[in-house]
């Protein structure tokens, strides 16, 4: 079992970061040490690494010496980190002294478009905030996105026995119906951890989730001004509660497939109308020939331009779905 703490009740992603699962996703509350601590690692440990965010807007901030992560780091650590910003279009935080790299920064939504960008040197990938918040507009497919990022950079690694590329995906509760979420199908164990009060879930050999939920530090968290004055809203439930809103949890049933008719298939979901009643239920399971659309861009335009019944329906509170990850797909799909 992860030691998930320091004494002071933040957390230690040193032990965290030194975990064998290649993939770790951290959903922890603001201000509990996510950032601080894995770039505290990265540095201490002298791993070379790639801190990315979402959007270039975001990088344009880090990148900027006045507003860098490291700009605390460098004070308790006594370092000298700074960024500068490539021609190329990313960012290479650097030793002052030195002028030796410590590692690289980039956006997730221009990742694809970068020029020259070598990353057989990173062994360490930091998606920072990689949950966008209720209020933004996506404009890109980020889960697409985020595994092609991170084939560019793994590539064929552990073809000659090397580890394979190990990231690190951090955010706060901020939205559960997000690209990311919905494409490692981990909204369902997203809710169990919330639910059940897990900190640490093994999804698999490859992938651990992890909820921190520090008694020492929410004490301490809620008696701040802002908690005390924020209590019980929905900003405190994410911020300091940690909790993810499912939404319309009485729409999630299992239904039987017999009772309705296929009528199309899209992004691993299988989209069914009721034989006799109006409702429509969406699942994971398939069956029958429906109408298939991949998940090209093309496809993604044919399927909402043909398919617009299912939103009707879904608007008229009309459509039910086989778990909360089935439901996350669907709303990632309408964005």
């Amino acid at each position: 079992m992860l030691n998930l703490y320091t004494p002071e009740g933040y957390m230690d992603m040193g032990e965290v970061l030194a975990s064998p699962y290649p993939f770790v996703v951290i959903i922890g509350a603001r201000g509990c040490g996510k950032t601080y601590g894995a770039l505290k690692y990265v540095i201490e440990k002298d791993i070379r690494f790639l801190y990315m965010r979402r959007t270039k807007t975001i990088l344009d901030v880090v990148t900027d010496p006045r507003y860098s992560p490291f700009k605390i780091l460098n004070e308790d650590l006594h370092a000298d980190i700074i960024p500068e910003v490539s021609k190329h279009g990313y960012g290479i935080f650097k030793h002052e002294d030195t002028g030796e790299v410590a590692g690289y920064a980039a956006a997730l939504s221009t990742f694809a478009n970068l020029r020259g960008f070598d990353g057989s040197d990173i062994d360490m990938l930091i998606w920072d905030e990689f949950i966008p918040e209720p209020s933004e507009i996506v404009r890109f497919d980020e889960f697409s996105a985020f595994t092609n990022a991170y084939e560019t950079i793994n590539r064929n690694r552990e073809f000659d026995g090397e580890p394979a590329l190990k990231a690190i995906l951090m955010s706060n509760s901020d939205l559960l119906y997000s690209g990311v979420v919905a494409g490692l199908n981990i909204a369902d164990s997203l809710v169990k951890m919330q639910e059940e009060k897990i900190e640490v879930l093994e999804v698999s050999n490859d992938l651990v989730l992890i909820r921190p939920d520090s008694p020492e530090f929410y004490e301490k968290k809620k008696n701040t001004v802002l908690y005390r004055l924020t209590s019980g809203t929905d900003f405190s439930d994410m911020a300091l509660e940690n909790n993810f809103t499912v939404e319309d949890r009485s729409r999630i049933k299992a239904r039987p497939l017999k009772e309705f008719n296929i009528v199309c298939s899209y992004k691993g979901l299988y989209i069914y109308k009721h034989k006799t009643d109006g409702t429509w239920y969406i699942s994971r399971s398939g069956s029958g020939s429906p109408t298939e659309y991949k998940t090209t861009e093309a496809d993604r335009r044919r399927y909402l331009r043909e398919q617009t019944a299912v939103w009707r329906a879904f608007n008229k509170r009309k459509v039910y779905f086989e778990n909360v990850s089935v439901q996350a797909v669907f709303l990632e799909i309408y964005n």
